[in-house]
């Protein structure tokens, strides 16, 4: 499995702007987190969130990407509050998983995945993300 998904990865690196190609890996990336269900496979989730649109036209197209978008909020989620906990020990790690979303997302998807996976974390937690984000909106 792990070896598919490094191939999945590769030729979304090679074939980034060619539309046929990222359907198909959008398609393919579905499966795999649906496989998955239950491990830990957040970037696998989060290539499959920035190739959402790219997902092939059909009568299931919008349910799809808002199911993405729904995992991917919750997986943030989480991956930022277990980050948060250990932030007081090592601080490196929290802004290392930030940097790579701001990375790896344009500007708007950024604030838009950031607001609503701060938005589920505790009151006390969301007040402190925001001020660590803030170092990163544009």
């Amino acid at each position: 499995m792990e070896k598919c998904l490094n191939e999945l990865r590769k030729l979304h690196e090679s074939y980034k702007d060619d539309e046929g190609v990222r359907g198909k890996l959008a398609m393919g990336l579905v499966n795999v987190v649906n496989l998955m269900e239950g491990e830990d496979c957040y970037e696998h989730l989060f290539l499959l969130y920035k190739l959402r649109y790219s997902l092939p036209d059909d009568r299931n197209k919008q349910e799809n990407i808002k199911k993405i978008e729904n995992l991917c909020v919750e997986e943030t989620a989480k991956r930022l509050n277990e980050e948060y906990k250990e932030y007081n020990v090592n601080k490196e790690n929290l802004e290392k998983f930030i940097q790579m979303i701001k990375f790896e997302l344009n500007e708007t998807d950024f604030v838009i995945l950031m607001n609503e996976s701060i938005s589920k974390l505790p009151s006390n937690i969301e007040k402190q993300m925001w001020k660590l984000i803030e170092n990163y909106l544009p």
